[in-house]
């Protein structure tokens, strides 16, 4: 709940750049010993938590509130997972029981989760990782679409689409490995492009 009164800051980009996060972030089930800004990255030590249909225990949920209409957002991250389920993701977001996410994650083998939950019920699409480690999701009315990057200029589009309904978006970040060991995720950057209208339409 927002308190009587209280603007909310729109999400901003923000390249992690120092030791203290942009005051637009706000982090759900903050486990403070477990994440820290230095050397240019937002680095999260991942813990035994995720959000999926019944349970919503992910620690570290670094959330902004999106802006209004289209946008993209953007991250990179470092990030090796070795055993099932660990990932890390970019968020597109309205609760625990209706989000989106792009995932970095290992699924029998390093892959790309494009996935969403709505109304507590999660569908997902997987892709071969290969050197990709810039993830983006694209909004366009209520389409998502979601690309892979190496370099963070050459991009591929996933074959995952999905059409959502969602409403009081955020858009963030979030790593964790349920049933899983802890690993380490680097997030370089996160930023978002709001759409511009082109002149005359």
């Amino acid at each position: 709940p927002v308190p009587s009164g209280a603007k909310l800051l729109p999400a901003e980009s923000d390249e992690f750049s120092t030791d203290q996060l942009a005051p637009t972030w706000t982090t759900f089930n903050e486990r403070r010993s477990h994440w820290n800004l230095a050397d240019g990255y937002l680095t999260v030590k991942t813990q035994d938590g995720d959000v999926f249909e019944e349970r919503t225990d992910l620690d570290n949920l670094f959330l902004q509130y999106a802006p209004k209409g289209d946008f993209t957002i953007t991250t990179g991250v470092d990030f090796t997972p070795k055993e099932n389920y660990q990932h890390a993701s970019l968020y597109v977001w309205q609760d625990h029981n209706n989000y989106a996410k792009l995932a970095l994650c290992y699924d029998d083998g390093l892959r790309l989760e494009a996935a969403r939950e709505v109304g507590g019920a999660y569908a997902k699409k997987l892709a071969d990782a290969k050197d990709e480690r810039h993830l983006r999701i694209r909004k366009t009315g209520d389409t998502l679409t979601f690309h892979v990057s190496a370099d963070g200029r050459a991009w591929r589009q996933l074959e995952a689409t999905f059409d959502v309904k969602f409403h009081d978006l955020k858009v963030g970040i979030a790593a964790g490995s349920p049933a899983a060991e802890a690993a380490e995720a680097k997030f370089d950057f996160f930023r978002i492009e709001p759409a511009v209208a082109q002149a005359g339409r």
